[in-house]
């Protein structure tokens, strides 16, 4: 599937990633944190790789979301959609909640500076042989999505501190969300 920058333009919606599964799962993601008014969590000051890393873990834990099935952007009806946004409702809150609303977390720095972002973080974060979570986590997601993860980056491409950053800083978040389906 290929969707159209402009279209994209058209409704203000930023451009983030090539991969069509997840250019849906943000317009999805941006629009339903508009709706849920959650500036508190996600606002114009979290960056976009935070974003990115709640939408892979989000994305697919779900099996009501059949949206693979997504040929155009005109196939998500208002069913569809309705079923997005119910989940993603539903995920905010638990979300939300754990993340006690008024307490932001933030990328680290250095990673930021990293040559690549979002996804390749939690590849470089889950490939670690510091994390057990990565195999867990597989089974919860796409097979399609797994590959996708794995054809990025090595972690062997971040430094001994980055990487030592990176897990304290997911060990904060996973902490206080749950991921079992």
């Amino acid at each position: 599937m290929y969707i159209h920058p402009d279209w994209f333009n058209e409704t203000g919606i930023t451009y983030i990633n090539t991969d069509s599964s997840q250019i849906l799962w943000n317009i999805a993601f941006q629009h339903f944190c508009q709706d849920l008014n959650l500036a508190v969590v996600f606002d114009q000051e979290v960056n976009a790789d935070w974003q990115q890393l709640i939408i892979l873990l989000l994305t697919h834990l779900d099996d009501c979301l059949e949206i693979a099935g997504i040929a155009t952007v005109n196939d998500i009806n208002a069913a569809s959609y309705g079923v997005v946004k119910a989940s993603y409702r539903r995920w905010a809150s638990q979300l939300a909640n754990a993340l006690a609303i008024n307490q932001r977390f933030a990328i680290p720095n250095e990673l930021i500076k990293a040559k690549e972002k979002g996804a390749w973080l939690m590849y470089a974060l889950l490939q670690s042989k510091h994390f057990e979570s990565w195999q867990r986590l597989k089974l919860a997601l796409e097979p399609s999505m797994v590959k996708n993860i794995e054809a990025l980056h090595s972690v062997s491409d971040l430094s001994i501190k980055s990487q030592a950053v990176l897990l304290r800083f997911w060990r904060n978040i996973t902490n206080r969300i749950s991921i079992n389906r």
